[in-house]
């Protein structure tokens, strides 16, 4: 009440193409929680994102979700027509413009940092958005603001160690090590697992602290054994 901030509106008005987008969202999350993508559970949210945008073709949220996900699939031409229906059907949402951005990336555009900033100023509190507007930032414009951005989505996403890992990463190139050091202590006291393990190691590398970096690395392999990426690491 009393505030000045438009009310956003639904995803969708159809329940039946809601349904379809949690199902579809439940099993996109499982693939981006793992290092390595199971593209059969990816194709499973596709599927179902695809069946959203049929049951409610006006929905923007469902093209862009479908978007995101063919984009991760590796499938730029699919997403970059989902991504540009999305455009045309609210270009005022975070969660059309951020994805636009990224495919504009994939596609080597100069452009993808508008989309990124538009996302950021529409919605201030999407964690994606601000670490991926960072770091194009940081890259291609300068590292003023940079920390604050990252910070910005270790704060609103503190259970991901990712937030933790970027503005680390950050951190240990920018000449800060020992905040860098203070972060991946932080990750050490809050996670367990081998995602935790792996961002861990990487801070240490970045630093310089080579021997932490592998006994951090042993410990991730062997939280799990399967991924064949952490032996080449």
């Amino acid at each position: 009440p009393g505030s000045s901030q438009p009310i956003a509106e639904p995803a969708t008005q159809n329940a039946t193409a809601n349904e379809l987008m949690l199902l579809a969202r439940h099993y996109e999350q499982q693939v981006r929680e793992r290092q390595d993508v199971d593209t059969e559970t990816l194709q499973r949210a596709v599927h179902y994102y695809r069946l959203a945008t049929k049951a409610d073709p006006e929905s923007a949220l469902a093209q862009s979700r479908l978007a995101g996900a063919l984009l991760y699939l590796g499938d730029f031409d699919g997403a970059e027509a989902h991504g540009s229906a999305a455009l045309l059907l609210n270009p005022n949402l975070a969660e059309v413009q951020y994805p636009f951005g990224k495919i504009l990336f994939a596609r080597g555009s100069p452009n993808m940092g508008e989309p990124l900033a538009r996302a950021v100023e529409l919605n201030p509190n999407l964690p994606d958005a601000l670490a991926d507007y960072a770091h194009w930032y940081w890259f291609n414009v300068e590292t003023e603001g940079v920390p604050e951005l990252y910070q910005r989505a270790l704060e609103l996403d503190p259970l991901n160690p990712a937030r933790y890992a970027a503005l680390g990463s950050f951190l240990a190139i920018n000449d800060r090590p020992e905040e860098a050091r203070s972060l991946a202590e932080q990750m050490r006291i809050t996670f367990d697992g081998a995602t935790a393990y792996r961002a861990i190691a990487h801070l240490y590398d970045l630093v310089g602290d080579v021997d932490h970096a592998i006994a951090w690395t042993i410990k991730a392999r062997n939280a799990e054994p399967g991924n064949p990426l952490h032996v080449e690491r």
